[in-house]
């Protein structure tokens, strides 16, 4: 599972690895609230985890690991 939290959207996606290569499962991405995150800080951290929560549901995304970009990269 990999997600992006960027300024105005976080971005979730959903990956089975094998040995034919990896398989996009699920992918979906979901506004944040003005000001929750400025400058690359999260400001509101209780509004960034609800929206993480909301978007993991509507995906119906159960993993607990995650893999995270680099500071600065984009997917």
């Amino acid at each position: 599972m990999g997600l992006d939290i960027g300024a105005s959207v976080i971005k979730a996606a959903e990956i089975q690895m094998s040995g034919k290569g990896n398989i996009l499962k699920k992918f979906g991405m979901i506004p944040v609230a003005p000001g929750a995150i400025e400058d690359g800080r999260i400001m509101d951290m209780p509004e960034v985890a609800n929206t993480i929560r909301s978007l993991f549901k509507s995906l119906k995304i159960r993993e607990k690991k995650s893999l995270f970009p680099p500071e600065g990269r984009q997917w």
